[in-house]
Order: C-alpha cells, then structure tokens, then sequence
C-alpha cells in the first residue's frame, strides 16, 4: 500500500480484502487518505470485506481522521450497518466538514434506526443544503412521523434540490 505506483497500491487493497486478514486494518484505514480515489475507493471495500471486526478502527478515523477519509468512513459505516456505529455517525451529524455531516446522515437512513430520527430532524436546520438534502431523505428512510414538520418546513427551501428531496421523504412517510 506503500508503493510508488497507484496501480500496485490498488490491487494490494484489493488483495488485502479477498485475505480478510484483520491485521492488515490499519494500513487500509490509513489507505483511505490515499492520494488517488481509486486507491482509496479500494480500501473502503476491502474493509466493507473485513466486517464488523474494521468497525473501531473506522470509528477512530471518523473521529480523527483527514476530512475525505471521514466522508468515507461514514459510507463504509452505511454499507456494514453496524448499530455499534450509531453513535459515532450521529456525532458525525456535528463534524465540522459538510461533507461528512451529508455522509454521516446518509448512513443514518440506509441503517434505518428510530435513534437517529431526532438528530436527523435537527440536521434538517444545517446551514448546508447538502446536508439538509441527505438529512431529509435518511429520515423518508426510516419512516418515522415525526419527522413531518421539519420535512414539511423544507419544501420551502431556498435551495434548489432539498424541497424534492423533502417531497420524497414525505413520500416514504
């Protein structure tokens, strides 16, 4: 994963995550703030490979890590939907990187939790529409009611998208 070439760092990610060897978490969680996308996009796999046991390594870069490999973490978080996470992505919520406040909210509703329902109703407020927009449809995700108000408060946005994002939530309530 330290190879000058990203081509090499890429099929070692991928190799990495067909071993499914646990020791080998901390070189592709540090693999995430790899300098190509591609490099980066593999390790995230190869830790959605490792499952649940890549789950606190991704935590403490959710915490610590550089902004792209936070944004990141949130998604692999979604895609193991692990409830240990719950927690740490609803922080998230409150990361100073709109990015990862849209990432985090996204993984909120793919998990589909009704713990997450009222820190999604406050991200509802976010200064960014980005995370308005996710927050909006991680909570049509879950289907839970009370997230109406705020919903509805939305389809009056100044921003272009997040009403129909809002819509569609209502949708799905």
């Amino acid at each position: 994963l330290k190879d000058p070439n990203p081509k090499t760092r890429r099929y070692a990610a991928w190799g990495l995550g067909l071993l499914r060897d646990t020791r080998s978490i901390p070189a592709l969680v540090a693999a995430l703030n790899d300098r190509t996308e591609k490099v980066q996009f593999d390790a995230g796999m190869a830790l959605v490979k490792m499952g649940g046991k890549a789950v606190e390594a991704l935590m403490e870069t959710l915490y610590t890590g550089k902004t792209r490999a936070r944004s990141q973490v949130a998604t692999i978080l979604t895609w193991l939907q692990d409830e240990t996470a719950m927690d740490a992505l609803i922080e998230a919520l409150h990361d100073k990187d709109p990015h990862v406040r849209a990432q985090a909210a996204l993984a909120l509703g793919w998990i589909r939790r009704t713990k997450a329902v009222e820190p999604l109703i406050n991200a509802l407020y976010d200064e960014e529409p980005e995370v308005r927009m996710q927050a909006a449809a991680a909570l049509g995700w879950i289907g839970d009611a009370r997230a109406i108000e705020g919903l509805v408060r939305l389809l009056y946005d100044e921003d272009y998208w997040v009403p129909y994002s809002a819509a569609d939530a209502l949708g799905d309530l």
